[in-house]
């Protein structure tokens, strides 16, 4: 967007060399600032990512012995109905 504003402001000011300059400026800073913002941004993603594994972590786990669940899903655990390390009853038969 701001390089179509680049652009246009270009065009109206055909006859000053002013308004060229600005609408150059836009037009060749505009998509460098974007680039900058995307990238400093993607660069906290991972930390984001470790965070939220760590705790995910903390909370998937059997509620009386606290073993880490690991990646299966809750109904596949639940079709066990029990903790693999504790044995503890999950579910109403």
């Amino acid at each position: 967007m701001p390089g179509v504003i680049g652009v246009t402001i270009g065009f109206l000011g055909k006859g000053s060399s002013w308004l060229f300059g600005v609408s150059l400026l836009v037009v060749i800073c505009a998509p460098a600032i974007g680039i900058y913002l995307g990238a400093k941004q993607s660069a906290k993603m991972p930390g984001l990512l470790q965070e939220m594994t760590v705790e995910f972590r903390k909370k998937y786990v059997c509620p009386k012995c606290g073993t880490y669940l690991g990646e299966q899903p809750w109904n596949l655990l639940a079709n066990k109905k029990q903790c693999p390390a504790c044995k503890a009853k999950w579910v109403n038969e």
